[in-house]
């Protein structure tokens, strides 16, 4: 009996210290079943420092920035970010990350994985605030959207049958509700800065903010494999 939903606690995640940064895996493909997700880190920059310049011929990535000031390039394209931005890398362009400013510079890097079949897409929610729709940016598999919840209230309860999400907070304090497949039971998740939550394709679920501040809400949306059932 389940939903199948998964927390992450981002501070017990191992990391690895690649010269000027230090990089978090989230989630794996091994840690969620049936995903069409090909990974979420969570990397932070030392002032100064980058990523290696490189591309992907099976995946396309969403980048969002929670933290410091720097530069995203894409092929010749020179974006700058700061805490809120959010960059769509699709299939087969060169970029990097850089850190420009005097803190650290932190990021969120979702990547789907182009390689596996996909259910016929149905049109996004019109009642999202989105950051990033794929289509509008070249991503065939990801979307992105922000929701900010205000003192003691609730997001309306979303139901995606053919997309996968991971969620990210900006700040804030929220509990989360994912109801069965059955809607005869439902189970609340914490979920602070410090942690990530993924939602198979299926189950209806809401967010309520429980701290005495706002909270910034941030999902990315995948397109669900068609050998995905529903839960």
């Amino acid at each position: 009996m389940g939903t199948e939903s998964r927390i992450s606690h981002l501070g017990a995640l191992p990391f690895s210290n690649e010269n000027s940064r230090l990089v978090r895996t989230i989630w794996s493909p091994l840690q969620i079943p049936h995903t069409a997700f090909m990974g979420v880190e969570q990397t932070q920059y030392f002032p100064g420092g980058r990523s290696a310049t490189h591309s992907d011929d099976r995946s396309e990535e969403i980048i969002y920035f929670r933290q410091g000031r720097g530069q995203i390039q894409l092929d010749d394209k020179v974006i700058e970010v700061e805490p809120g931005t959010a960059v769509a890398v699709p299939k087969d362009v060169v970029h990097t990350v850089r850190n420009t400013g005097s803190d650290m510079l932190e990021h969120i890097l979702v990547t789907g994985n182009l390689t596996l079949g996909s259910l016929p897409p149905s049109p996004l929610p019109d009642s999202l605030d989105y950051i990033l729709k794929g289509d509008e940016h070249d991503l065939k598999r990801l979307s992105a959207f922000r929701v900010e919840i205000p003192v003691g209230g609730s997001t309306e309860p979303l139901t995606l049958l053919d997309r996968e999400c991971v969620y990210v907070l900006s700040c804030g304090y929220v509990v989360s509700k994912v109801l069965t497949h059955d809607f005869l039971y439902d189970f609340e998740y914490a979920l602070t800065v410090n942690s990530s939550m993924w939602v198979p394709a299926g189950p209806r679920h809401s967010f309520r903010n429980i701290g005495d501040s706002p909270a910034v809400l941030i999902g990315f949306m995948c397109l669900a494999r068609p050998d995905v059932p529903i839960n």
